[in-house]
């Protein structure tokens, strides 16, 4: 009995020696970098580093990992290792964003050498060099909009940091879902001079002319909430009736309005020609069809759902916000009145013109 327990001691004993040492970083801090996706985790392994990246640009973007992306310790003798492998996308290849899900991916290194505590990472890419510059490996971090919401929100804190979980001041534990606002939060806000500044609805939000998925809520009170969207913090101050006062960039007192209209206005409806006469899109009721045949993509028409509509009179602009089933996320449109005539518009392509075509 005695010999078996021995010799499985040394079988143990052998095998946590040959085991590679590991340790993983979450979100760890660095003093600069010039590109969008977030570093989420470094696994430092005795035989590979491995980098995790996750990030979420506009439809239609596109990024690329070079065979040439590198690391190196940010003090060392500048002995560059180059990337191995990657996971999730493909080295070297043109990878076009197709939907607004979130992209994942892991690259792999050589592994560092024992002590090393910043590194700085670049890949060289056509039209830019990507990097990421002291990278401080040793001790965890925060995620960047834990950062923007501890800046913009002096009442908020993140005080420590048990696994992949971070402890929060002042917030209650539970998040809220958009289902938890109160009815009355969702809708079209004005400001007092009648100019749409905010659309809320379960779905989305749309500010400054974006549209803005939910990430996190929380419940600061009776009718207070803090919001965290994937373009910054909508801080409700105080919901009630058709008044809210909001804190984004500064305090705003908005005022709900209904639109005036059902549905798609009239004048809205029928065929519309490109400036350069490349695609056309045609409106009805209910589907935005986008004939999308021209130089960017090669999807045929697109048939759009209609989701929302608000009309802004003070400016003269009509939002439409319209779900792609084909890309799995939603789009803005406008149509803003210029003398007697509207023009339409796509909000993500400035250059994307176009004018009602009269039978």
């Amino acid at each position: 009995m005695k010999r078996r327990f021995s010799n499985l001691s040394i079988f143990i004993f052998l095998v946590t020696l040959s085991s590679p040492a590991q340790k993983t970083v979450f979100y760890p801090s660095y003093v600069n970098k010039n590109f969008s996706a977030d570093i989420t985790k470094v696994e430092l392994r005795s035989t590979e580093t491995v980098i995790h990246f996750k990030m979420r640009g506009p439809v239609g973007g596109w990024l690329l990992i070079p065979k040439k992306t590198y690391i190196e310790n940010a003090y060392g003798n500048g002995n560059r290792m180059y990337i191995t492998r990657s996971e999730g996308i493909t080295l070297a290849k043109r990878h076009t964003i197709s939907n607004g899900d979130e992209i994942r991916y892991k690259l792999y290194f050589p592994p560092l050498e024992k002590g090393t505590k910043l590194i700085n990472y670049g890949e060289a890419n056509p039209g830019g060099n990507w990097f990421v510059y002291k990278l401080d490996i040793s001790k965890n971090g925060k995620p960047d909009h834990l950062k923007i919401l501890e800046k913009q929100v002096p009442h908020v804190s993140v005080i420590g940091y048990q696994g992949q979980n971070f402890i929060r001041e002042n917030l209650e534990e539970s998040t809220l879902t958009p289902k938890d606002l109160p009815k009355i939060f969702f809708g079209n806000w004005f400001d007092k001079f009648g100019t749409l500044l905010l659309i809320t609805t379960p779905e989305y939000i749309v500010s400054n002319h974006r549209i803005q998925y939910y990430q996190s809520i929380k419940k600061m009170g009776d009718n207070k909430y803090l919001i965290l969207t994937s373009g910054g913090i909508v801080e409700v101050l105080s919901v009630e009736g058709s008044q809210m006062i909001i804190r984004d960039n500064r305090i705003k007192t908005l005022h709900k309005k209904e639109s005036s209209t059902a549905g798609i206005p009239e004048i809205l409806k029928g065929d519309w020609l490109h400036w350069r006469k490349i695609k056309t899109i045609e409106v009805t009721e209910n589907y935005i069809y986008n004939d999308d045949n021209g130089e960017l993509n090669q999807h045929g028409t697109v048939k759009n759902i209609i989701d929302h509509i608000a009309i802004s009179e003070l400016d003269q602009i009509i939002w439409i916000i319209v779900y792609q089933s084909n890309k799995r996320d939603y789009e803005l449109y406008y149509a803003k009145k210029k003398n007697s005539a509207y023009e339409l518009g796509v909000q993500r392509y400035p250059g994307a013109r176009y004018y009602k075509v009269n039978k």
